[in-house]
């Protein structure tokens, strides 16, 4: 079969064998580093040195790949740099979180819930009830306290004070107790996530975790609710391990590298 049959046959098939060879060496390349030779490179795309070598001459014309002239060692270029902020600046979080939102929530079976900052607060903008078992739900563009719940810890322990001081002196009717907030921001980033023992009202508990984008910042959190005395939502719960594997892997996904 000569390379026109074959490169047909890909197609039939869904792909285009140049296209997945090409992107094998991307991936050896981002994997090892810059400064690697072109035997390394090709051994850890796991085909010939012949074969990988054109393949990284046209990625190199397109920018993708650099080699010094010097070492004649390859890395990856401004092309495969542009590619990836303009896949970040892409990625959405209100887009990206619901499908993880849903296998969160069927993992554990319980509310789950989406928040951002808001001008009055965090704010839920996407939600998956589980109505079995719980006897209320918080609606959409409901606002959580900053103080006193497991969310609002998440953004006084991630966002800079200044931006958040209108919101708390308007929904407690003073100035922040930065005491009280250099606790809340001490345990929450020792742990990871924060665990609320009195959301919403004494008969419900909590456990949230934020997802960052590629510049670390935070962009939203996510809860999940359950009820005082029958759901464990503690530190060492699955629940708090699921949480956090789930905003971690949306903050991957935006770029971040927490």
């Amino acid at each position: 079969m000569n390379v026109e049959d074959s490169a047909e046959t890909d197609r039939e098939q869904g792909f285009v064998q140049t296209i997945t060879v090409g992107y094998r060496l991307v991936q050896a390349l981002e994997q090892g580093g810059r400064g690697q030779t072109l035997k390394a490179v090709a051994a850890a795309a796991d085909m010939p040195s012949w074969k990988a070598y054109p393949y990284l001459v046209s990625l190199a014309r397109m920018g993708i790949v650099v080699q010094n002239p010097d070492t004649l060692c390859y890395g990856l270029g401004p092309g495969a740099a542009m590619l990836g902020l303009s896949a970040i600046s892409q990625a959405d979080v209100l887009s990206l979180a619901p499908e993880k939102m849903q296998i969160l929530q069927d993992q554990v079976q319980l509310p789950v819930y989406l928040s951002v900052l808001g001008n009055l607060g965090p704010t839920i903008v996407r939600k998956f009830d589980w109505d079995s078992q719980l006897l209320v739900t918080m609606k959409l563009g409901h606002v959580l306290p900053l103080m006193s719940s497991g969310t609002g810890a998440i953004f006084l322990s991630y966002l800079p004070l200044h931006q958040l001081t209108g919101i708390i002196r308007q929904e407690t009717g003073r100035d922040p107790d930065l005491a009280a907030i250099e606790e809340i921001v001490t345990r929450t980033r020792r742990d990871g996530v924060a665990v609320s023992e009195r959301a919403f009202d004494l008969a419900f508990c909590s456990v949230s975790a934020g997802i960052f984008d590629h510049e670390e910042h935070l962009v939203a959190a996510i809860t999940i609710l359950g009820i005082k005395g029958r759901t464990d939502l503690s530190l060492e719960s699955r629940a708090a391990e699921l949480v956090l594997d789930t905003t971690r892997d949306l903050s991957r996904t935006l770029g971040s590298s927490t």
